[in-house]
């Protein structure tokens, strides 16, 4: 294969084009006829995609089981490339039944990277990734970035598929298809929700951290492995993170990174994942991911290493399938610096949720793959969790039947009642900050059912956030603030490295009228999380607390690292009056405008009718409404 000359040393920045390549249904594929299916792949391989990528000087740098990455020097080759691959998959002669005719879908990117070995990381690698998911079967997606530099009549027309956000890359991504061969460019038909927008200005990230990997927590079902499976689905095995930033001072604390991330895991009952003694026994042996995984036993292989280049720190993570070796995930993350407070921590809570996520699409393509089966748990479960992505009113009944069904199937197995009550938690708040609220369900019916789910969690998983996670959100949102608060004050007490409760116990005393007690929770979950909107819930608060000059400082934070959001310019507006900023004021009444697509914000300022609150949202709302918002500008912009 064409090696590409002088390569740039490894840890080093360069621009690369990334093309990312997957087959489409290759679980299905597996299933229907495992030797058929990479019989067909090694055909594809080795009769099609490499020499395509030698044509054009390419390198695949990753092959992934059903997928390849592959690196060019030349945008413009990487995308003929991609074209090429396209048409002549649709005249590939494969002697195998039609259901084993590959298609595959392919996104290109141009990017950040850098090299360790002949493997690239970087955001360049992770868009080209997230761009092929997005790419309907046959089809080529490829970013701004490479649109921007194709210059004249390459035989084929890109047309703008608009801004779409992705899991796990903060900024939206502009999209454009490919148009050739009379191949129309759309988008990977993946239902997603037509449910209102939830009001997330100061609730949403709690949810998301709170219930410490919440509704992906929630797909994790250990299911009944197939006949050609020796290894449990949902189990993994993370090996001790490597220290590869030259900082011999930082090996004590990134082992201890290691064991908090397989105590979360292992406490939430939720994941199978290889003890600490295990795993750091392997540390001095030299071994492949395969290797490892059956000597644990578990389907997955996580491996990862801390980096530092040029001044930043970076974590690059992989999840290896230790089946049939293919890598199921493979991004790399920036790093706030190991001198910033709870520097393990935002690590660990990071590498979870990425370790979970993955191992959740795995688990879910896998289930809704096979037949669907009303026998079978973890198949009512994925089938209920999709429905939910996509539900309409009319689809509501159903959804509580499967969740019914998956309750019957539970019975007393405590892992699968701890894992279904997690997704029921996470559905109802859902319906409860939803349309559904306000036009199908009695809210406090939910919210009992909510309370109850999160006492079979808190009575099956004494060790897990989750229950008193979920006790306080149902105990808000049935009025209870008194209570809510107090179990939240626990939650924090005993699980002080979630960093979500402090979130959620932020939004409770924020609705109780304990503004000051608001901000320093929200000060707390923005230095301990991930989270860029973090800010902007900190902004809130002082806003309420009557901070202006500094929810000003935090809103603008926010509305930077997010300049799609809307409520950090809502509450800007209110900021910057209270503060005599008039001119700005107005100034954020047009981006306020510019970005809204609905009145919900609004809405936040009729949250609780504690006096304390009722008197802030009043006077929030008088400045407003004098800096010349109203309730109904947005409708009239939109």
């Amino acid at each position: 294969m064409t090696e590409q000359a002088d390569a740039p040393p490894a840890d080093k920045r360069y621009l690369a084009a990334i093309l990312a390549a997957d087959v489409v249904g290759y679980s299905g594929m597996m299933e229907a006829s495992e030797q058929a299916t990479l019989s067909s792949l090694r055909a594809l391989r080795v009769s099609l995609f490499q020499p395509k990528v030698e044509e054009y000087r390419g390198r695949i740098f990753k092959t992934m089981g059903d997928g390849f990455l592959v690196e060019f020097a030349s945008v413009a080759d990487a995308v003929c490339c991609a074209v090429d691959i396209q048409r002549a998959l649709a005249d590939f002669d494969i002697p195998a039944p039609e259901a084993q005719k590959i298609r595959m879908r392919i996104g290109v990117n141009l990017g950040d990277v850098f090299r360790e070995g002949d493997d690239l990381y970087g955001d360049g690698v992770n868009v080209a990734a997230r761009l092929e998911g997005l790419a309907a079967p046959g089809g080529v997606c490829v970013s701004r970035a490479v649109r921007e530099q194709i210059r004249g009549d390459l035989g084929f027309d890109f047309v703008d598929l608009g801004d779409q956000k992705v899991k796990n890359i903060a900024r939206p991504i502009r999209v454009f298809g490919l148009q050739f061969d009379g191949v129309q460019p759309k988008l990977r038909t993946v239902p997603g929700p037509v449910k209102p927008r939830l009001p997330r200005a100061l609730f949403g990230a709690g949810l998301t951290l709170v219930l410490a990997l919440g509704a992906t927590f929630a797909a994790l079902t250990n299911s009944k492995a197939p006949a050609t499976t020796s290894l449990p689905m949902l189990s993994v095995a993370l090996l001790p993170i490597e220290n590869k930033t030259g900082e011999p001072a930082l090996d004590a604390s990134i082992d201890r990174v290691t064991e908090n991330i397989i105590a979360v895991i292992s406490r939430n009952r939720t994941l199978t994942i290889a003890p600490r003694n295990a795993v750091f026994a392997l540390r001095s042996q030299s071994i492949d991911e395969r290797q490892a995984g059956k000597a644990l036993k578990m389907r997955h292989v996580a491996t990862m290493s801390v980096r530092k280049t040029d001044g930043a720190y970076r974590a690059v993570l992989q999840i290896t399938d230790a089946q049939d070796g293919g890598i199921i995930s493979s991004e790399d993350f920036a790093l706030t610096g190991p001198d910033r407070p709870h520097f393990e921590d935002r690590l660990s809570l990071a590498t979870v949720d990425r370790i979970t996520s993955a191992i959740s699409d795995h688990w879910r393509k896998d289930q809704l793959a096979r037949p669907p089966s009303d026998a079978d748990f973890d198949n009512v479960l994925a089938r209920s969790q999709d429905l939910w992505g996509h539900l309409r009113q009319d689809q509501f009944e159903k959804l509580l039947q499967l969740v019914d069904l998956a309750g019957r199937l539970a019975g007393q197995d405590a892992e699968r009642k701890v894992r279904l009550n997690t997704w029921v938690c996470t559905t109802y708040f859902d319906l409860l900050v939803s349309g559904f609220a306000r036009t199908v369900v009695d809210r406090g019916s939910v919210a009992q059912a909510g309370l109850a789910a999160s006492d079979v969690i808190s009575a099956t998983a004494p060790n897990s956030v989750n229950g008193p996670s979920c006790r306080a959100i149902f105990l808000g949102q049935l009025g209870r603030l008194d209570e809510a608060i107090a179990v939240a004050r626990y939650a924090v007490e005993h699980f002080p490295m979630a960093s979500g409760i402090y979130d959620t116990l932020a939004y409770l005393e924020w609705r109780h009228g304990n503004f000051a007690e608001a901000v320093r929770a929200s000060r707390e979950y923005a230095e301990r999380s991930n989270d860029k909107k973090a800010p902007i819930y900190v902004g809130w608060n002082q806003l309420f607390a009557g901070d202006y000059d500094e929810a000003i400082s935090s809103l603008r934070e926010g509305a930077i690292n997010d300049p799609t959001d809307d409520q950090s310019r809502f509450a800007l507006v209110a900021a910057y009056q209270l503060a005599g900023h008039n001119a700005e004021a107005r100034g954020a009444v047009q981006d306020y405008l510019e970005v809204s697509r609905h009145e919900d914000s609004w809405s936040f300022l009729s949250e609780s009718q504690e006096p304390r609150f009722v008197a802030a949202a009043l006077k929030i709302r008088a400045a407003l409404h004098e800096a010349g918002l109203d309730e109904t500008s947005s409708a009239r912009r939109n």
